[in-house]
């Protein structure tokens, strides 16, 4: 259960802080893009930290089902827009995000 948790807060800050860093420059407003993503990232990190076994559950399949969205509209992006920088490296990095959501709410399921 502490791998679970550890990842949790890790992952969690890690999203936080990566949609802030990819949005402080950004030209385009952030906040109806990456709300999603930071909410999840901070539920995810706040559970990790607090929250008991169900909860922390809930928060990975949250923030799996955010991932997996994510890697929906990246993919699409991959199939059809070859013009859009990096999505290559943005579908690999979900497919893995929604890999360790899955394993970690079946991890933190099985201790609740």
């Amino acid at each position: 259960m502490r791998v679970v948790r550890g990842l949790a807060i890790a992952i969690g800050l890690l999203t936080v802080l990566g949609e802030a860093g990819r949005w402080a420059n950004a030209d385009a407003p952030w906040f109806p893009k990456a709300v999603d993503d930071v909410v999840a990232g901070l539920l995810l990190a706040l559970a990790g930290w607090r929250a008991g076994a169900a909860r922390l559950s809930a928060a990975w399949a949250l923030f799996g089902g955010i991932m997996l969205t994510t890697l929906v509209i990246n993919a699409d992006a991959l199939l059809n827009d070859p013009a859009k920088p990096r999505v290559e490296i943005y579908v690999s990095a979900l497919s893995v995000l929604v890999l360790i959501a899955a394993w970690g709410s079946w991890r933190a399921s099985r201790s609740a």
